[in-house]
């Protein structure tokens, strides 16, 4: 008797053992509302898609560089380069840092799909362990900010205009304490815009490389500064202004 409940006990424990990994990490992937043949995987809680897969289903194309352990993807008017186990990317020649970088995993190349998604101007949701992609026309494909979590609302309050320039190409909406935070914006080239930041307080914050940056050539600009050591768990917000046009983005400060 009591070898068989031993025997049924082995047999229950070697069916969680081979089941519940199955059903706890399978992600399934849903495009304009149809299920597709995707693996997916998550990484440091991002999800990572097959890079061929998920570029060719969005209609792009790939090139793989072997030698440099590059790829390069292409939709439209959208070039993205990622380098293995690198975490910048580059988004029509602007550097953009990546939470978890393009990485080879089971002989397969994989690929943050939110970043890609940002960058290819694809939506992309997450509900009952799937994957919900909707794309959007070629034309309207431009970089927008990347990053795993949902995206913060970009507020604009410039005055009424034909053709607004400024926006934020990266931009964490997630920050801890002792940080090194990096926002990217592209505007009007060569024009001065003012980064402030401020917290649940209302005070503005007086870290060291803040204030004014002015774009390049190519309109974009960013700004890179220290969260406090001693910030307190608080949304704050930079506020981005320059050229006749500003816009907010809303960062949750997370204390471990």
């Amino acid at each position: 008797m009591r070898k068989r409940i031993l025997s049924i006990a082995m047999t229950v424990l070697l069916a969680l053992a081979f089941t519940v990994p199955i059903f706890a990490n399978e992600v399934r992937v849903q495009l304009d509302g149809e299920y597709v043949d995707i693996e997916a995987v998550i990484v440091n809680d991002r999800t990572l898609l097959p890079v061929r897969a998920i570029t060719e289903l969005l209609g792009g194309s790939v090139d793989w560089d072997g030698e440099l352990r590059q790829v390069t993807l292409e939709r439209g008017n959208t070039r993205i380069l990622l380098t293995i186990d690198n975490p910048v990317a580059y988004v029509n020649g602007v550097a953009l840092e990546l939470d978890v970088p393009a990485q080879i995993i089971n002989g397969w190349t994989k690929v943050p799909l939110r970043f890609i998604a940002a960058s290819f101007g694809v939506d992309v949701d997450f509900a009952n362990n799937t994957v919900l992609i909707t794309t959007a026309p070629e034309e309207d494909t431009l970089p927008v900010v990347a990053d795993e979590q949902p995206q913060s609302e970009l507020i604009s309050e410039s005055a009424p205009s034909s053709e607004t320039t400024l926006s934020i190409i990266s931009a964490p909406n997630e920050v801890r304490r002792n940080q090194q935070v990096t926002i990217s914006i592209t505007g009007t080239p060569n024009t001065t815009y003012r980064l402030n930041v401020r917290m649940a307080s209302g005070n503005l914050s007086t870290a060291q490389g803040l204030g004014d940056a002015t774009t390049d050539a190519n309109g974009v600009a960013s700004w890179t500064w220290q969260i406090g050591g001693a910030t307190n768990a608080q949304t704050i917000r930079a506020e981005i202004s320059g050229g006749g046009e500003s816009l907010r983005h809303e960062m949750q400060v997370i204390v471990d």
